[in-house]
């Protein structure tokens, strides 16, 4: 079998005989490309990406919200592989919906609440963590003792292993500390935020279906964060900002704080 063949057996499957989500998959493709390297890079010293609430914008939302949707339809593992960490499995599939809508409805509030409810730090922190309880219940169910969805706690003793793992734990909270927050363009960045979950869930497809390798995942997906860090950085990357941040990053890893409580006073100050 050559490797044309190969592909398209693995990607045209029975589980997906209408296309529905490799259609939402392309568009998704497509519209990162669109925002990133044509809107923003294109803007000049004042770029944005572009979002200010019209009905293309909402489109662009429903397609990638829809997106983590279908992908429900398809058959993973149950439970996470510890040797093989980049393959998509169940717990990991339904975080990366949950977060999805999660940025859908942040994107929501900035289109579609008024300004003084979009404002409003009790509004954002309830609505940002009632899906936050969500996924807590999705790791109940499915999730592996010792074990997070995104960096895992297998222990190592290479160091670049352990940078690159602290890297994406970081930007998890740098991306939820960008949708805490109001901003005039708060609806760009909660798109922002799903550049980094789509890209994960659709290379560790990829990845299960031995169509890539799990290099390959780390180097695209750190691309993929790296441009939604300099977006976030970009638009809120205050010394306040930051060292908020990175107190709550230290507070939750390093101190065990819980998470509903470490983001509490960011809500309130920042």
């Amino acid at each position: 079998m050559n490797r044309a063949s190969f592909v398209r057996r693995k990607l045209f499957t029975r589980e997906d005989p209408y296309h529905v989500h490799k259609t939402l998959g392309a568009l998704a493709v497509l519209s990162f490309v669109y925002r990133y390297m044509v809107v923003f890079a294109r803007g000049g010293a004042h770029a944005t990406l572009g979002f200010s609430g019209t009905w293309f914008d909402v489109a662009t939302m429903a397609v990638h919200a829809a997106l983590s949707v279908s992908g429900m339809i398809f058959r993973v593992p149950s439970r996470r592989m510890r040797k093989l960490p980049t393959t998509i499995y169940e717990e990991y599939r339904q975080h990366a919906a949950l977060f999805t809508l999660r940025s859908a409805s942040m994107f929501a509030l900035a289109v579609l609440a008024p300004r003084a409810v979009a404002q409003h730090r009790a509004v954002r922190y309830a609505l940002l963590f009632a899906w936050h309880v969500q996924v807590d219940r999705v790791t109940a169910r499915w999730g592996t003792a010792g074990q997070t969805a995104v960096r895992g706690a297998d222990r190592t003793s290479r160091w670049e292993v352990w940078l690159l793992r602290r890297f994406y734990a970081l930007y998890q909270f740098a991306a939820l500390a960008s949708n805490l927050v109001y901003h005039d363009d708060g609806a760009a960045l909660a798109f922002n935020t799903i550049i980094a979950i789509q890209s994960s869930a659709f290379l560790m497809t990829l990845h299960r279906k031995g169509l890539v390798k799990w290099q390959t995942h780390a180097t695209v997906y750190s691309l993929c964060l790296f441009a939604s860090y300099y977006y976030i950085y970009y638009q809120l990357g205050s010394p306040r900002f930051v060292a908020a941040v990175l107190l709550a990053f230290a507070a939750r890893s390093y101190f065990g704080v819980n998470k509903y409580l470490v983001w509490l006073p960011f809500a309130a100050f920042v």
